[in-house]
């Protein structure tokens, strides 16, 4: 087990402080990252100053198309300390770090303390857990829910089979408490995937235990009371509000058929992959160092059982063998107290007889534990890889099932104690300890991160060499990370301003951190110490954080329309008329620092396709002929857009001569007189 003595309540005190203060830091200092964060804390702020807590709306119209539960929670905030980047944000960040206090109670239930404590190091630290939680939405929030029901299958059926659960009671108001939330942040992923784990727990175990003990009719009378009367008002006030929100928001979306169109564009399933692994990062190389030690055993077992049946044929090539590295690695992986079947002939007369060990029901994929969460990590990536949407966080609601897994391999490292295998010594007497042959594994695959981030160093300082870091390999680059980029590419928009200076320091201190951190992490594994080394990957987490943080600010001025909002509040008077050109989703923050309601040029197609098929709110959507219109009249009009001149319907007005008041290089304010 893994022992972490200096650790104390005091000290886990202030890592949990060093946590959250990494999780707060610089939260409210850069402006909203349109598209979509200004829209969410906009939608929040109509709520607020409408008192409807009903229908969201943004830009006065419904916007529908996810559950309210994050416009309430932000509203409130609000209430409290003020509309803000920092209060917007906020509830971002709480769920990320509940999440990881949730995947300590799971690993301490599961495992042990350490495992708890080290799962919850590894989910806080891992590049993705930091930075979607800074630039995606309901996502964190959906992640709680779902591991908070997992929680709640854990107390119900107890963290084995021959275990009873801890508290039937307090185990369905985690389960359905979890469901509540993931509805209410995200839909019918916040239903499926609880049930589905649910299932798969029972299966696992093949013992309906759980199933019953969180099926108390209370708890699911409270879960039905907290999810469906929302879902009733809205359908009430808003028409095709059910047909739009289940049927093409959730099913069709999935095939990829919607009705309504918008411009996010999906990854594809092999970038969905290869993003969730460098998003797991810097722990990807010990999730299959994990995946490797938790199977090997199968062939290590069959190797050691092999050379005991042709010993007697060929002595002397057994005994040559036996002295190799490579058998020793092999059967060094599985040792048992009692090493039984000796003999072919005894696994195929019982097959199960292998499978009996102390270390093969401990650690590897007969522990029903270590299914559970495989089980788990393939379900959601599984679900997301045949899915025709995806996005870069959709991976998300696997990473606690990672760290838990990833801990569960550093507490069974730890442990390096039992026989090993001096020179000359006979094989019979059973292969040495697991623990030994796991530090191996740990050590292969820190050599490859190693060698990895050598790779990663030396491609970085060659393409800065080759002068290949243009704005144009960049946003190819940043495409991965964010939807918007992907759209931008597509549809030929102008660039961000990026330094190419910023982004080759960016990547090749990445790479000599990596690096760096790797190398002295396997100088601790060479003495047989897992927790220096796991300490030492954490911190390079810490530090791929404050990079991730560093990159936002960096393209801030591409995505936020602070600079040209704040400006354009002060010279609005009543009767101006302010005007956004494209999807209104692209600039949220507009109305957000403005306070003010904008009419949209040509952007039905977006997030507000369905509000602006409803007669009422048809209005607030014009054309080039309506704007042509608008623009020759007597009101002052204001228009923000991100086109480039030449493609926006500004090269269309002539009379009177568009004036150009500010520019970020990717975003135009254009007026028709002086303010």
């Amino acid at each position: 087990m893994l022992e972490v003595p200096a650790i104390r309540r005091g000290a886990l005190l202030l890592a949990s402080v060093a946590i959250a203060a990494l999780y707060l830091w610089g939260l409210g200092d850069i402006g909203f990252l349109d598209p979509d964060e200004g829209m969410y804390a906009e939608i929040a702020r109509e709520m607020l100053a409408s008192g409807d807590w009903i229908v969201p709306r943004f830009n006065g119209v419904p916007y529908v198309e996810k559950p309210p539960l994050m416009y309430w929670l932000t509203a409130g905030t609000y209430a409290l300390l003020g509309p803000s980047e920092f209060s917007a944000r906020l509830w971002k960040v709480i769920p990320a770090l509940g999440t990881a206090w949730l995947t300590y109670r799971l690993g301490r239930l599961f495992f042990s303390k350490g495992v708890g404590i080290l799962s919850a190091l590894v989910l806080a630290t891992t590049l993705g857990s930091f930075l979607f939680s800074r630039i995606t939405q309901m996502d964190p929030l959906l992640v709680f829910g779902i591991t908070l029901s997992v929680l709640g299958i854990l107390e119900a059926g107890g963290p084995d089979p021959g275990r009873a659960g801890l508290s039937p009671w307090r185990a369905g108001m985690c389960f359905w408490t979890g469901i509540s939330i993931g509805v209410l942040s995200k839909g019918l992923p916040g239903l499926l995937f609880p049930l589905a784990l649910l299932v798969l727990w029972a299966m696992i175990h093949k013992d309906t235990r759980a199933i019953r003990g969180v099926c108390h009719w209370g708890v699911v009378a409270l879960a039905v009371a907290l999810i469906v009367p929302w879902h009733v008002a809205v359908s009430v006030k808003v028409p095709g509000f059910l047909e739009f929100y289940l049927l093409d928001n959730q099913f069709l979306r999935f095939l990829g058929e919607r009705a309504y169109l918008e411009d996010g564009k999906s990854l594809g399933t092999l970038a969905f992959l290869a993003v969730t692994l460098l998003a797991l990062f810097p722990w990807t190389p010990f999730l299959a160092a994990a995946l490797m030690a938790h199977s090997s055993w199968l062939i290590a077992h069959g190797s050691w059982l092999m050379t005991q049946n042709v010993r007697g044929l060929f002595p002397k090539i057994v005994r040559a063998y036996e002295h190799t590295n490579i058998c020793d690695r092999a059967r060094s992986v599985l040792w048992t107290s009692n090493p039984e079947p000796r003999t072919l002939n005894d696994v195929f007369r019982n097959p199960n007889s292998a499978l009996r060990s102390p270390y093969v029901s401990r650690f590897t994929f007969h522990d029903s534990r270590i299914q559970f969460l495989a089980g788990w990590i393939g379900l959601v990536i599984g679900f997301f890889a045949v899915s025709s949407f995806k996005l870069e966080y959709y991976g998300l609601p696997a990473f606690p099932a990672v760290a838990l897994l990833v801990a569960a391999f550093f507490e069974r490292a730890e442990d390096v104690r039992g026989p090993t295998f001096p020179k000359g010594q006979d094989s019979s007497a059973g292969p040495p300890a697991p623990g030994e042959a796991l530090l191996r594994v740990f050590r292969v695959w820190t050599w490859v991160a190693i060698a990895g981030g050598v790779l990663f160093t030396v491609v970085a300082a060659w393409v800065w060499w080759a002068g290949l870091f243009t704005p144009l390999n960049i946003v190819r680059a940043l495409s991965i990370w964010a939807t918007n980029y992907r759209v931008m590419l597509e549809q030929g928009l102008p660039f961000p301003p990026v330094s190419p200076g910023y982004f080759s320091g960016l990547l090749l201190g990445g790479g000599l951190m990596w690096t760096a951190g790797f190398a002295a992490g396997l100088c601790w594994l060479r003495r047989g110490q897992v927790l220096p080394a796991t300490l030492l990957g954490a911190m390079v987490g810490v530090g791929l954080c404050v990079m991730a943080a560093s990159v936002l600010r960096q393209v801030e001025s591409h995505h936020s329309l602070k600079p040209l909002a704040q400006p354009l509040k002060g010279a609005l008077r009543p009767e101006d008329v302010l005007v956004h050109e494209r999807g209104l989703e692209k600039g949220g923050g507009l109305l957000f620092y403005t306070g003010r309601q904008a009419l949209v040029l040509n952007g039905t197609r977006g997030d507000l396709d369905f509000g602006s098929r409803l007669p009422e709110y048809r209005r607030t959507f014009i054309d080039t002929s309506a704007f042509r219109n608008l623009w020759a009249g007597s009101q002052r009009v204001f228009l923000v857009t991100g086109l480039p001149p030449a493609r926006s319907a500004i090269s269309a007005m002539s009379n009177p001569p568009p004036i150009l008041l500010a520019s970020t290089g990717t975003r135009w304010l254009y007026a028709n007189r002086l303010p």
